[in-house]
């Protein structure tokens, strides 16, 4: 079954797959990995597994030699493009999508987006970028390292569909044989072409960039390929990934959709199989969406002379707001290197008003760094009582502590880099107990997929088994610390079940000193945030935030 494509004249550039049916789509286009043709899902930038020759050495190689070989040959490629005449766009995109592909460098950090870590940082050079990127990023204009941010983020966002059309084009491409640089370059070539509407001399750029960095015949390749993907965009013949029919198996409906909408195929069934095919293809599109940003604010009055626009949030609209531009301009402004504001979405920020952090309150946030929830509860206690917040590593809380004095909570955030299960165990012996205990457990992050778009490939089905045992130990060695009458949140940015009511129905049947909290009876929760249990719920798709889950529980008296 074949769709008629045909691309929509928007300022988007979206192929259209024109198909009546449910899975009807807009189809923008898709990132980038090590995947072989048969079982791209499997292999990401960024992700250890094996992809073409090279990579397969790599991997699977026994010998040091061939290990060394390997690196050696990635930081050539490094090198000669740092080498080239003067840094570039397109350059500093192939320098920084290479080192995900073969680092394991998160996009965030990589490229400056808003969400860094949790680090809330918006363009801007950070620690993790090495000297000789920083060199190349600080040569672009603000405008250009946006640009930059937009071929890496949608590159990667869109990989599996960009591989399939590489592949469906009259002469299919062989991704699989080729080396890094060259296959990035064509991803990023197809993402410009079809989904920023470059113009087609540009890629005499890439050309350029292919041969400079490589050799002749791979700049002769690039301008093929890109060439080709011109004429199919111009004949209106892009090839387009073919819908679910009828009769299709889940598995087949999901790994379907996974190259429509550039996810994972095991994902997808899991999604079919909690919300429904009409509701995961919502979701799915909202992944791919540009992501928008919200900020908790303690002084709004100080937007009164920047340039943004922004609109209260709909869920907390007395502490957070909801940017809609001019969020560089906020940036700019100083108020987040101040501490007058942090970026933070709405979904986390509910996840603190489950908690109910009141004056007076003895809180542990057992897995504090960043830090995000531990200082929007410092904020709701008015800076009266005590917060222990947690983190098994020192370096991660050094930005919760900077974070804390900047804000004036420092009085009261004592930050204790410690195991949280080892903590819980020698408090417990030595009879501290706590009002309130926050669990923020690691997690598969499925709820963020739209702000960290790698996550949907660095994760693997296997990952979620040995999360969810984590999650429950957590919750087993911080329920000792919780004074009775006290109350235990546990919570996700996982939309996973497995991770979130499962393991809340687990805690419950091992301990039946708590009670689960119907989150109707806390201040300030919608019904429209609580799943059938009164659990918080919150869905991208849905309420237009990132996904979170809390579970609350009291222990009984």
């Amino acid at each position: 079954m074949h769709s008629s494509c045909s691309l929509r004249p928007s300022s988007l550039g979206k192929v259209s797959c024109v198909k009546q049916n449910r899975y009807r789509c807009n189809l923008s286009i898709a990132s980038i990995g090590r995947h072989r043709p048969c079982d791209l899902e499997n292999r990401s930038l960024g992700s250890r597994e094996a992809y073409g020759r090279r990579r397969t050495l790599f991997v699977l190689a026994q010998s040091t030699h061939e290990h060394v070989d390997a690196s050696y040959e990635y930081s050539m490629w490094m090198d000669r493009i740092r080498s080239l005449r003067s840094p570039s766009v397109r350059s500093v995109a192939l320098e920084q999508l290479l080192r995900v592909d073969e680092e394991g460098a998160y996009a965030g950090l990589v490229s400056g987006s808003p969400e860094v870590q949790g680090q809330q940082r918006v363009d801007v050079l950070d620690e993790e970028t090495s000297p000789s990127q920083k060199v190349g990023l600080r040569s672009l204009d603000q405008r250009e390292r946006r640009q930059v941010t937009e071929i890496v983020s949608g590159v990667i966002r869109w990989q599996r569909c960009l591989h399939w059309i590489l592949k469906n084009l009259p002469k299919p491409t062989k991704l699989e044989s080729m080396d890094s640089p060259l296959r990035i370059l064509l991803y990023m070539g197809t993402y410009e072409l079809l989904e920023l509407n470059m113009a087609s001399h540009a890629i005499n750029d890439y050309v350029n960039i292919a041969k400079g960095v490589m050799h002749e015949g791979c700049g002769k390749v690039a301008n093929g390929v890109l060439r080709s993907v011109v004429r199919a965009k111009e004949g209106s013949n892009v090839p387009c990934p073919p819908p679910p029919r009828k009769g299709m198996t889940k598995v087949q409906v999901a790994h379907a959709l996974g190259i429509m909408y550039s996810h994972p195929t095991w994902m997808i069934c899991g999604w079919l199989e909690q919300y429904g095919p009409q509701d995961t293809v919502a979701l799915l599109k909202c992944n791919n969406k540009r992501p928008r940003f919200s900020l908790r604010i303690q002084h709004p009055e100080l937007l009164s002379g920047v340039e943004a626009t922004f609109r209260p949030s709909q869920f907390l609209p007395h502490e957070f707001i909801v940017v809609e531009s001019g969020l560089q301009n906020i940036i700019r402004s100083g108020m987040l290197a101040e501490g007058n504001a942090q970026v933070q979405d709405e979904a986390a920020g509910m996840v603190v008003a489950m908690l109910h952090p009141e004056e007076g309150d003895a809180v542990l946030d057992c897995c504090s760094a960043p830090g995000g929830k531990t200082l929007f509860s410092a904020a709701r206690m008015n800076s009266k009582g005590s917060i222990i917040a947690l983190d098994s590593v020192e370096s991660r809380l050094g930005a919760v502590r900077n974070a804390a004095a900047k804000q004036g909570y420092d009085s009261i955030v004592q930050c204790i880099a410690s195991d949280a299960r080892q903590f819980c165990e020698n408090s417990a012996l030595s009879g501290d107990h706590f009002d309130k205990v926050l669990v923020d457990a690691p997690c598969s992050g499925t709820g963020v997929l739209s702000k960290r778009a790698d996550l949907r490939w660095r994760r693997k089905e296997e990952d979620v088994k040995t999360l969810v045992t984590l999650q429950l130990d957590l919750l087993h060695a911080a329920s000792k610390v919780v004074r009775p009458g006290g109350y235990l949140v546990y919570s996700t940015c996982s939309i996973e079940n497995v991770e979130n009511i499962e393991v809340a129905n687990a805690f419950l049947q091992k301990h039946e000193d708590f009670e689960l909290v119907h989150g109707s009876t806390v201040p300030g929760i919608p019904l429209e945030c609580l799943d059938e249990h009164g659990c918080l719920q919150m869905l991208p798709h849905r309420h237009g935030t990132d996904g979170a889950f809390a579970a609350k529980f009291r222990k009984k008296m």
